[in-house]
């Protein structure tokens, strides 16, 4: 189990708008948003497995709240 910290942790704010891609070993997560000294970040998670990926939109969704 990841930890949503760890993960998104440099985001201080996450953009609505998220994209992501089937690809043929995985799956990739992109994310905008901005960190701690309000700079723009953009950032791509790679997953390897659907229960990885699926366990690091969960943390996002949780993260929104």
């Amino acid at each position: 189990m990841t930890n949503m910290f760890d993960t998104f942790g440099m985001f201080k704010e996450i953009d609505e708008q998220a994209q992501f891609e089937l690809v043929e070993n995985g799956f990739v997560l992109r994310l905008s948003g901005r960190d701690a000294k309000d700079d723009y970040v953009n950032k791509s998670f790679i997953y390897a497995t659907k229960e990885d990926f699926f366990e690091a939109l969960s943390d996002l969704v949780e993260e929104r709240k």
